[in-house]
């Protein structure tokens, strides 16, 4: 058995380490832009009519919707951070229960938004689900993590790995599109935001789940 020194085997821990926070900063920093992104359309940005009509027809309802989106993209995007939350000032279980809650909270609202206002009782249940799948997550973790750090991690699997998908759909119709700009508009606006944003809560979770399995 190869013995690693304890001085070059510190270095390489550091070094992962260092590599972990810089890509949990970056998928949560895409995040925190697809946040910025929506909101700025949901607010009516760019002049779209369709949000315009929406607003008009009943504001109270469509601010609530917004709400809950934005909510949900806000809790989306701190996921990976909770995962590799360096800071002192909070804990970071406390970090990971307080994502989790706004998750649950932005879920719960989504399918009683969709069950009473919106009457689409296939959006409520498929949300009920996911909180109920997200319980039974919880049951059946490995002993040595957490609660909390156990189903932000798998979540942040979930996202990153439908994340890929979704952005790949964007990206073989933008191949189908009838003309160069409206299949740019499918690639860049759809494609590259989703792909990307996939790629980087998989990295982190894949990172987060290897990180302690160097044997010294």
């Amino acid at each position: 058995m190869i013995e690693i020194p304890k001085k070059q085997a510190d270095t390489a821990s550091l070094g992962e380490s260092r590599w972990t926070l810089r890509v949990g900063y970056a998928a949560c920093a895409w995040g925190i832009w697809f946040v910025i992104l929506h909101a700025y359309v949901f607010v009516g940005g760019g002049g779209s009519f369709n949000v315009q009509s929406q607003f008009a027809r009943n504001p109270w309802i469509y601010v609530l919707s917004t709400s809950l989106s934005i909510l949900l993209f806000t809790a989306a995007a701190l996921f990976p951070l909770a995962l590799i939350w360096p800071f002192r000032w909070l804990s970071q279980p406390r970090m990971q229960i307080i994502t989790l809650a706004l998750a649950y909270i932005g879920m719960i609202g989504f399918a009683v938004y969709e069950l009473v206002f919106a009457q689409e009782l296939g959006a409520s249940l498929f949300s009920f689900g996911v909180c109920l799948i997200g319980v039974l997550v919880a049951f059946v973790r490995p002993h040595n993590l957490s609660v909390a750090h156990w189903m932000v991690l798998v979540a942040t699997w979930t996202i990153g790995i439908g994340m890929i998908l979704y952005g790949s759909s964007y990206v073989w119709f933008a191949f189908l599109q009838s003309s160069f700009e409206k299949g740019l508009g499918y690639f860049l606006l759809g494609g590259v935001n989703f792909t990307v944003e996939g790629i980087l809560f998989v990295a982190i979770a894949y990172l987060t789940s290897q990180r302690g399995r160097i044997r010294l």
